[in-house]
Parts: structure tokens; sequence; C-alpha cells
């Protein structure tokens, strides 16, 4: 193994409380379902860059039938706000294992789906989590985005690695699934315990 990679939300960051989601939904005037349903379906191409998160709640509102223009225009950017909110809390044992990956001579990377807005905060956020990689592939800085094969290739280009040389964690299984089939050792993530434990299985020594 020469690098370990690393997605943000849901493995570098916690996972937002289902209460955020509920505030949300209850900002929005719809149920926290038709909340799930279309910020999913939407979520791919407001990471891309396509569009703004104010706009991409207004698409999500008229999605589930709440047309944009009948709230005001501040309870939809305190819509944008609480969801930005909701990913910025950093997972101290990730950020562990990160830094042990680190000292330990292998390359670091993350590879995220992240809209500019958001990363530029988080970026400021947490200097010392986001300056530790050798490398980082964000989706909105590439325009491509998970689980689209090119975002994988640009990570493995940027490592200058093999695609077996690199072990990469994601919560999300099509990431996952995506990435194996390029040949990257790829996981599903659980908990830092047991991607440490992962990582030993394959040798990196953490």
């Amino acid at each position: 193994m020469k690098a370990v990679v690393f997605d943000y939300g849901g493995v570098i960051s916690c996972l937002p409380e289902d209460s955020v989601w509920e505030e949300i939904a209850s900002l929005g005037c719809i149920d926290v379902a038709a909340l799930h349903t279309f910020a999913g379906q939407l979520r791919g191409e407001y990471d891309r860059g396509t569009f703004s998160c104010e706009e991409y709640y207004r698409k999500v509102l008229k999605c589930a039938g709440v047309p944009p223009e009948s709230l005001p225009p501040a309870r939809i950017i305190e819509m944008a706000a609480f969801d930005e909110k909701a990913w910025s809390h950093i997972n101290p044992d990730t950020v562990r294992l990160m830094e042990d990956v680190k000292k330990a001579g292998y390359r670091l990377g993350i590879l995220s789906n992240m809209a500019q807005r958001f990363l530029s905060q988080i970026r400021a956020e947490y200097p010392s989590v986001f300056s530790m990689p050798d490398l980082s592939v964000f989706s909105c800085e590439l325009r491509l985005i998970k689980p689209e094969k090119a975002i994988y290739e640009a990570l493995l280009e940027r490592l200058k690695c093999e695609a077996p040389d690199v072990v990469f964690f994601d919560d999300v299984p099509i990431n996952v699934e995506k990435a194996r089939d390029l040949g990257i050792k790829a996981y599903v993530w659980r908990t830092a315990e047991a991607a440490r434990a992962t990582l030993r299985d394959l040798g990196v020594m953490v």
C-alpha cells in the first residue's frame, strides 16, 4: 500500500443528527421523507457546483410541491445555513487515524463530493485537517462527482499511484463499488477503529 484516502462527509465529519433534517424540513414546510428524497436526488449536481446551496433548496422545495416564492427568502437562506453547519462537525477519531497514516509514511488523501462555498468555509474552520493530506480531490473543483469513473481516475493521477496500491474509505456503498471497479481497495466506512483494523490487515501499520 502506498496511499490511504478518506471521504469527508460521514467519514472525516460526523453524520448530521436527525434533528437537523427535521428543522430544515420544518423551515421549508415539507415533511422529512420528502426532504430526504428530493435533496438526495439533487445533491450530486449541488456538489458538482451546478448551483448554490440556496438554489439547491429552492429546487428541493419545488420538487416537494412548495413554490419557493411562497417562503420568505430569509427562510431558504436559513435552510442552507442549517445544511452547511450540519456537516461541519469533525470526527476526532478519524483525524487521529489520518495523522497516524501520515506519520507512518503513506500518502494521505481526501476524495469528496463537496460544494465550493462549504469547502471554503470548512477549510477556514479546520485548517490543520485540510492541510494535512498530500492531496485533495473535491467535486466542485473538478466538476466531477462520485461515483463517476473520471473522479477516481483524477485521484489516481494526482496520487501517482496504481489503483491496487490505494486504500479508500467512503460511507456510501455505490462510491465504494465504483472505486473497486477500477482496482482500488475500497471499503465502506463504519468507524475509525474498524478502518484502522482493515488497514492493519492490509499491512498498513497504524
